[in-house]
């Protein structure tokens, strides 16, 4: 149970750590904002939409990454100019 907690912490410390690299939002908001959406989704799931919910939370973390792929292909290219053969 210790290195259960142990892991936790450290994950997320972890994830605070990145969106507050990436966003610049105040790392005691986020630390307190992970765990209540964390407790949200575990809420839906344990109201008989876990199924549901579960394929919510793919689906828009797919979303996501697609979102930042394209953005930083279009930035790459903005920044490099047209590619030459």
């Amino acid at each position: 149970m210790v290195t259960n907690l142990l892991v936790s912490l450290s994950m997320l410390q972890g994830c605070v750590s990145v969106i507050n690299t990436l966003t610049g939002v105040n790392l005691y908001a986020i630390s307190f904002l992970i765990p209540i959406g964390v407790v949200v989704y575990a809420t839906i799931g344990g109201a008989g939409l876990g199924a549901r919910a579960t394929f919510l939370a793919g689906w828009g973390m797919s979303e996501v990454r697609s979102y930042i792929k394209l953005t930083r292909d279009r930035m790459s290219a903005a920044v490099e100019g047209p590619k030459r053969c």
